[in-house]
Formats: C-alpha cells, structure tokens, sequence
C-alpha cells in the first residue's frame, strides 16, 4: 500500500490523498483550498497525480474543501467511480452551484484578490460546475 498526501498539509481546509493498493488507485475527496484570493492559482494548479489513472473517488463528505476541484478532476479525465451516498451527492451538487455562482459574483465585480488574467478553474461557473458525471 502507498499513500499520497496531496492537500491539507499544514492547513486546514483541502483534503485530498491518494492510496494506491492492489493495483487500484483510489482517491480520498478532491481539495479545494479555502481562503483568500492568493489561493486561487493554487486551487487551478495540476494534481500531482494523473486524474486519468484514478479508479474510484471517496468522497468522505459535502463540505467544499472536500469535493471542490471534481469538475476540475473530471475535466483532466477522470471517468471512475465515486462512492458517496445519496443524500451527499443531492449536497454535494448545491455545494458545487453555490460556489460557482459566488465565484461568477467575484468575477464580474472584478474582485481585488482575483486577478482578471488568473487561470480559470472548471466549476467557477454555474455551466461547469456540475459536469456529466462519468458515474451515473
């Protein structure tokens, strides 16, 4: 078994680890840092890890620095499963509206910390936020 720690480190929000054990690589939630503006480049930063190659996300629960980058994750090629029970996917889903819709807010007010030439990430609009799900 191998375990990768890839967000959380040092801080409090942006959990995100990969494990890779009999042959499955199976990634537990999908960071997203919380914070100031400085953090946003950081958020549309690469993985660490190819999205391809992940079998299964774990999402361990439906707040956002738990399930943030997915339309990022899917938008590299991520096409594997996702465990989460319903009623985390139904919040999951909101989360994902509501952080596009303040991030769609910032942007168009040109919000000081948000540079206007910064990196777009996948799910700062309300379109993208909830991509087609490779899962069903």
């Amino acid at each position: 078994m191998h375990i990768e720690l890839h967000g959380a480190a040092g801080g409090v929000t942006g959990s995100c680890f990969l494990v890779a054990t009999a042959g499955r690589r199976i990634l537990a939630d999908c960071r997203m840092f919380q914070g100031g503006g400085e953090l946003h480049e950081e958020n549309a930063a690469e993985f660490g890890f190819d999205p391809a190659r992940i079998d299964v996300l774990l999402l361990t629960h439906a707040h956002l620095d738990h399930c943030g980058r997915i339309p990022l994750l899917v938008k590299c090629g991520f096409r594997g499963e996702i465990i989460a029970t319903s009623a985390m996917r139904d919040l999951t889903g909101l989360i994902l509206l509501d952080s596009a819709h303040l991030h769609e807010v910032l942007l168009c007010r040109s919000f000081p910390t948000i540079r206007p030439t910064a990196t777009r990430v996948p799910g700062e609009t309300k379109n993208d936020a909830l991509p087609d799900s490779p899962h069903g």
